[in-house]
């Protein structure tokens, strides 16, 4: 329903908010009828409307507190107690909507830019909060395991922390390469994630040619107008790096001629025409 509004509406935030409030008055609703009613059809109705409306609840909570969170600023101006505060409301969230997504990927942003940021903490401080990361982006794949977003996280997560969670450099490319694979494998129209796999599996060990067929291979997907500019730009870039400049250039025009205004090709196209003159050295 939340969904349906948004995209009739446009209104992200009444979306979230309208809903929550009608998911706590039904609730209330249903539980004190459950109390009155005599059938025990009845009673499992209730209870089970008690049960569809705590979700929405749940999930309006999420969006005010998690994503749509200004209006926080005013009542708690505090950052490090704002911080506590939507730490300990992600976690309630996720003990009372387990297969919620929102309140898991929060906490394991939350896991890991302590770990990456704050260098005060010791070495096995900062990998237990590396592992809490991993397993909070885990539990949040239970609810919905479609979330390439996620498994682009976690690949992302092996392949810089690796080595601080005790993976061979090898082996830390091969758990990235696995994450994104998934991830791709339930988004395949993913830029991103192919772009990373093009790069790690195929243009790092010097197989260009089978980078480009992989990267090419995405042009066959049903991508949205910038996504499609964006994978060919990727692979205008590739080539321009393997000293194709004939194909890059190419590859741009063929770019542009599908999307005008995508101005980023645009200006690669022009620096391959018009490259800047060599600076002198100074004497």
């Amino acid at each position: 329903m939340t969904d349906a509004f948004i995209r009739r509406t446009g209104d992200r935030k009444w979306g979230r908010r309208l809903f929550g409030a009608l998911g706590h008055g039904v609730c209330a609703l249903c539980y004190f009828a459950s109390l009155a009613t005599s059938s025990p059809w009845m009673f499992v109705l209730a209870i089970a409307l008690v049960a569809g409306s705590w979700n929405l609840v749940c999930d309006g909570l999420s969006f005010s507190l998690l994503s749509d969170n200004a209006w926080l600023n005013r009542w708690m101006p505090n950052a490090g107690q704002r911080a506590v505060f939507l730490l300990r409301a992600a976690d309630w969230l996720a003990l009372a909507r387990p297969l919620a997504t929102q309140p898991h990927v929060y906490l394991a942003n939350t896991y890991l830019s302590l770990a990456t940021n704050d260098r005060a903490l010791d070495e096995k401080k900062r990998r237990e909060l590396l592992r809490s990361a991993l397993h909070e982006y885990q539990e949040s794949l239970v609810g919905i395991p479609r979330q390439g977003g996620v498994w682009n996280s976690i690949g992302t997560l092996y392949l810089s922390e690796g080595k601080l969670l005790g993976l061979s450099t090898d082996a830390a490319r091969r758990a990235a390469l696995l994450a994104w694979r998934k991830g791709l494998a339930v988004d395949p129209e993913s830029v991103a994630l192919r772009t990373q796999i093009a790069e790690l599996a195929y243009l790092l060990p010097g197989h260009v040619q089978k980078g480009l067929a992989f990267l090419r291979a995405g042009l066959h997907r049903p991508l949205f107008p910038d996504s499609r500019s964006a994978l060919q730009m990727n692979i205008a870039m590739t080539q321009w790096r393997a000293h194709d400049a004939a194909g890059a250039r190419q590859t741009l025009v063929r770019l542009l001629r599908e999307n005008p205004t995508y101005t980023p090709a645009v200006g690669l196209l022009q620096s391959m025409l018009h490259p800047l003159p060599a600076q002198p050295k100074e004497p």
